[in-house]
């Protein structure tokens, strides 16, 4: 799970709350492309920036990062609408 979107999101106060949250994410995660998700889990679980991650997906590093924006956006609005 990601800090920067969760707490927008929900602060959850219970272990049943988190992990409603963390299930909500999975779900969001799997609605996306394969190319959307990867740079998702790089750039926002695991410590990659998106340069890093356009040269492990073989994009260029300005798709990588228009896309990691929409990625985000996406994932905000429907984690918003838990």
């Amino acid at each position: 799970t990601d800090p920067v979107l969760i707490p927008a999101v929900v602060n959850p106060a219970s272990r049943s709350e988190r992990k409603e949250v963390v299930l909500a994410v999975r779900a969001a995660l799997a609605e996306l492309g394969r190319l959307d998700r990867c740079l998702a889990v790089l750039c926002l679980v695991e410590p990659y920036s998106a340069r890093q991650a356009a040269t492990l997906l073989g994009v260029t590093p300005s798709r990588a990062a228009r896309r990691l924006k929409r990625v985000i956006r996406t994932l905000k609005e429907k984690l918003s609408r838990r």
